[in-house]
């Protein structure tokens, strides 16, 4: 779940910093008010996923999943996302764009630490900034 949390954010399905927030917290609760409001603008917006998704989005969700260490069926779930939204995706994407990423989360199940902990680092933005400052994501 936390992987599919990660990619939703890195896609810009949901809002920034809410993938790896424990269900016990109360920024959860917070995150999910902010959320219903964003929606609503989004609806007077006229801003739907198909101009959110976009190549660029797909590709930052792969540096993202490669950098967090996320699991193996990340890759499957991405390319059906992709296709579903119409959007020109590869396997040879992963090699070309998140193969030579340095693993910066060690998080459990196969890492060290709790969930909690890539939280309280700053989650799902702070690997987006690391990304970013070593001009390995699409930033717009």
């Amino acid at each position: 779940a936390s992987t599919m949390n990660a990619v939703a954010e890195a896609l810009g399905l949901s809002l920034p910093g809410c993938a790896a927030i424990p269900a016990p917290y109360r920024e959860r609760g917070q995150m999910a008010y902010a959320t219903g409001r964003r929606i609503v603008e989004m609806a007077h917006e006229d801003l739907r996923p198909s101009r959110v998704l976009t190549r660029e989005s797909f590709l930052n969700a792969l540096a993202v999943v490669s950098c967090a260490g996320g699991s193996s069926n990340a890759q499957v779930h991405i390319q059906a996302m992709a296709r579903h939204a119409g959007v020109e995706l590869h396997p040879r994407d992963w090699t070309d764009h998140a193969y030579d990423l340095p693993l910066l989360v060690n998080m459990q199940p196969a890492g060290k630490y709790l969930g909690e902990r890539f939280f309280r680092a700053g989650g799902v933005p702070a690997v987006m900034w690391e990304l970013l400052q070593a001009g390995r994501l699409h930033g717009d």
